[in-house]
């Protein structure tokens, strides 16, 4: 059967036309996977140099990611990935481009990608996709820190204000008294434009770990103008206290 498909493919670009048995040619991507079964060579040679056929068959986006994950090669994926005119050409990028760099199962190499911020703006892997490389199980908890000490990076890669809230939330789960550490940081948190209620709501995350968090917070008058919280939530954490207090 593999013989078979792949001299129909070859006749096919020989022939530069659909075969009238396949309408849709979306179906060679079909028949390519079928293939990479049996002979990963020929698979990745058709996606190395038939980019013309490639397009015309529409292998591209979610079908090229599909194929390239059939040929079930890790350092293959790799070696894609390092192509990113190969990847651009493709489609793939974003959240495509994140998941060829999670199926490769390497923590070493996911944290590769991570300090190469050129490649992943090349890739469109910005804001919630770092995020989703990062906080991925195999990551220690300590380099995860360590990479969110660089603001410039983090800028770079447009992870402020709801997604670098939502990512150090994140990391609290591995690492207990993250968002607190963090808060501790104003100049961070202004960097990367956590204020205001986006704040709040990290300091009401601190309190239910840390009871007494949310007076201390109002007590510091100046940290509580460097993070810009306006009036009405300044209330409301008040009202928190308050009711804290009536409870007790």
């Amino acid at each position: 059967m593999c013989g078979f498909i792949k001299e129909w493919i070859e006749n096919w670009k020989e022939d530069k036309k659909r075969n009238s048995e396949i309408e849709n040619p979306g179906n060679m991507s079909d028949l390519l996977k079928i293939v990479a079964m049996k002979d990963h060579k020929y698979v990745k040679e058709f996606i190395e140099y038939n980019e013309e056929i490639l397009k015309e068959c529409h292998i591209n986006g979610d079908r090229a990611v599909d194929l390239i994950k059939t040929v079930g090669d890790p350092e293959y994926i790799k070696e894609c990935l390092g192509n990113v005119e190969k990847m651009k050409a493709l489609d793939i990028n974003g959240d495509r481009a994140i998941d060829l760099i999670k199926t490769v199962g390497d923590p070493e190499y996911i944290k590769e990608y991570l300090e190469n911020v050129e490649k992943m703006q090349a890739l469109d892997i910005y804001g919630g996709k770092v995020t989703e490389l990062l906080t991925v199980e195999e990551l220690e908890p300590k380099y995860i820190e360590e990479w969110l000490e660089n603001i410039e990076r983090m800028r770079a890669l447009k992870i402020q204000d709801f997604i670098a809230a939502d990512l150090i939330k994140e990391v609290e789960q591995k690492i207990p008294g993250y968002i607190k550490k963090c808060l501790e940081n104003v100049e961070k948190m202004q960097a990367l434009n956590i204020q205001d209620f986006i704040a709040v709501d990290l300091i009401k995350k601190v309190e239910q770990k840390v009871p007494g968090y949310i007076k201390k917070c109002l007590e510091n008058v100046e940290k509580m103008q460097a993070l810009n919280i306006q009036k009405s939530n300044t209330i409301n954490l008040i009202r928190m206290v308050e009711k804290k207090n009536q409870g007790t």
